[in-house]
């Protein structure tokens, strides 16, 4: 391609080819005639706005396109079913996809989405003690059973530890000696809480703690202790909040501003725990919260 002034002129080889097909076909066309004897200068550039252009543009489209008659696409099964609108297909008429084989993994995640995942329905317990070593006694077990994020029931007592509470606990929690004498002991208490846990799972902040309390006097009292898992709303926390103070029940309380706050009192220690579960969730969805708690251990 040569270039004179800017101008551009077509190549040798394609004007040859052009003069071959106009003569071997029709007679000399005036714009092919323009094309081989006139120079192409560069067109102007004209800025249109947006909204503009596309208008332009789109009446072109349609200016320049061929219309061509379109026999109607048959619909399945055309009757008094409505369509599906934009498809001219009949639902009823809709071959459904065989059925999918689930594997392993997707039948725990279904199990795991499901309304009755361990979390939605779970009893949260705290227990309150002689002490906070291995051969302490529970003075107060406390237990709420909540649905969805919801307060359904609950369960409280003293407990005579059989045993006396040392005065530096009594400071904590606020349980004297003259409290707990003439109430149940855990032998009778535990029988009756593990009818109100039934099969559910059970949460307690710092879990660890609450569950050697409980299995000990399990053991003590002969007693089978029970196939349920424990999940630890401190072990929960630490992963949802990372940037809290610190993960004790009172600190959370405070940073995300539960409004009961602990009191070293089983029922009450039990809704601050509902306050942490419910702020989890709002988080992660409830049913599937327990995944990001990861293993729980049975009680």
């Amino acid at each position: 391609m040569e270039t004179e002034k800017g101008h551009r002129r077509l190549n040798p080889s394609t004007i040859a080819l052009i003069r071959k097909a106009m003569a071997e076909h029709a007679p000399v066309d005036a714009i092919a005639t323009k094309a081989l004897d006139e120079p192409v200068g560069p067109r102007p550039l004209a800025l249109i706005p947006f909204g503009a252009q596309a208008a332009l543009l789109t009446q072109n489209a349609v200016a320049k396109r061929p219309v061509v008659a379109r026999a109607p696409r048959p619909s399945v099964g055309v009757g008094a079913t409505p369509l599906l609108p934009g498809l001219g297909l009949n639902p009823a008429a809709v071959p459904k996809p065989p059925p999918v084989k689930k594997s392993a993994i997707q039948g725990d995640f279904a199990r795991l989405s499901a309304p009755d995942a361990p979390l939605t329905d779970v009893v949260i317990v705290d227990t309150e003690t002689t002490g906070a070593g291995h051969d302490a006694r529970l003075v107060e077990l406390g237990a709420l059973h909540v649905r969805d994020g919801k307060v359904v029931a609950q369960f409280q007592t003293l407990v005579d530890p059989e045993e006396p509470i040392p005065p530096y606990v009594v400071r904590i929690h606020g349980i004297t000696n003259a409290m707990v004498r003439g109430q149940p002991k855990a032998r009778v208490v535990l029988p009756a809480f593990l009818a109100f846990v039934g099969s559910r799972c059970l949460l307690a902040h710092n879990a660890a703690f609450d569950r050697n309390i409980i299995a000990n006097e399990l053991i003590r009292a002969g007693m089978k202790r029970p196939d349920v898992p424990m999940f630890c709303s401190l072990k929960l926390a630490r992963k949802v909040f990372p940037q809290a103070p610190n993960h004790k029940l009172g600190t959370l309380a405070s940073y995300l501003k539960i409004p009961d706050p602990p009191s070293h009192r089983a029922i009450a220690d039990c809704m601050t725990t509902v306050g942490v579960l419910v702020a989890c969730a709002s988080r992660h969805p409830l049913r599937t919260l327990h995944l990001v708690h990861g293993g729980a251990v049975p009680l």
